[in-house]
């Protein structure tokens, strides 16, 4: 009886754990948002990544647009010479995006090549678009040059959310540079500003220089005609024309302006469409 009894409950036992383990979407689940951060490159602590982690999922759960981060070592070990492939197909590949659209932004460094890439794709493109993704570099990559890659991708995040609010409410992303110097960030350099400087600077000094070497001129005289110089037995010139020896020409180029507040897109190799931008660190 006892034996039967233990028979019983082993069956039922297998029979529970068959059908937890029956459900894999909820396990593909589960691992997809639990390497949102990919450090494979080893630049963090785990507390970091793990930290890292948790604030990416809270803003997927709040705003529904994906956010991933990934580091190498290098892409050749991935078979890839190409950062942006290598970004798109990453984003493709292993399931990310949030919705019907795969909704969201994927960002990978490549330590041994010193690139980044931003991949976005969905709702993703319109959050993400070419001015926002410019404003967020603005920010991340001083620190990523410097190797501080913690405080870089909490910047990363920081400015993720800030881009995932504005397309949620409709606010604008990047915002006006009046807001960020009143928070206490400094105003960007303008180059304009430094030259007009140093022409101010210059003719100051040109006309002080000017004023000084006409004052040694105390010999000099004003002279109504040039009769004074002339030689009368030197040759008599009667016949005068110009000829030009050549012409100088100058071309300037037309700056050519991008339709502005867009997203440029591209196609990956799966078909997919995707946004994104991609520089050196």
């Amino acid at each position: 009886m006892r034996k039967a009894l233990l028979s019983i409950l082993t069956v039922a036992l297998l029979i529970v754990t068959m059908a937890f383990t029956a459900v894999p979407s909820h396990a593909e689940g589960t691992d997809r948002i639990t390497y949102r951060m990919q450090d494979h490159a080893h630049l963090m602590t785990e507390s970091e990544v793990t930290a890292l982690q948790d604030k990416i999922n809270a803003l997927v759960d709040k705003y529904g647009l994906d956010l991933v981060i990934i580091t190498v070592e290098n892409m050749a070990d991935y078979g890839y010479s190409d950062i942006v492939a290598f970004a798109d197909d990453s984003y493709d590949e292993y399931g990310y995006g949030e919705g019907d659209d795969f909704a969201g932004m994927l960002f990978v460094i490549a330590m041994e090549e010193r690139e980044w890439a931003i991949s976005t794709c969905g709702r993703g493109i319109d959050c993400y678009t070419d001015a926002g993704q410019a404003y967020i570099m603005a920010y991340v990559k001083p620190q990523l040059s410097s190797g501080n890659y913690y405080e870089a991708f909490n910047t990363l995040v920081d400015k993720s959310a800030e881009a995932m609010e504005a397309y949620k409410t409709g606010g604008e992303f990047p915002p006006e540079y009046t807001s960020e110097i009143s928070s206490g960030s400094k105003e960007p350099y303008n180059p304009a500003t430094g030259v007009a400087a140093f022409i101010i600077i210059g003719l100051i000094v040109a006309f002080i220089y000017t004023g000084i070497l006409k004052g040694q001129l105390k010999s000099v005289r004003y002279a109504a005609n040039a009769n004074n110089y002339i030689d009368e037995n030197s040759v008599d010139i009667n016949v005068s024309k110009d000829t030009f020896l050549y012409a100088s020409v100058t071309k300037t180029v037309r700056e050519t302006k991008s339709s502005g507040g867009g997203s440029s897109t591209h196609t990956s190799s799966s078909g997919r469409s995707h946004g994104g931008s991609h520089g050196s660190f």
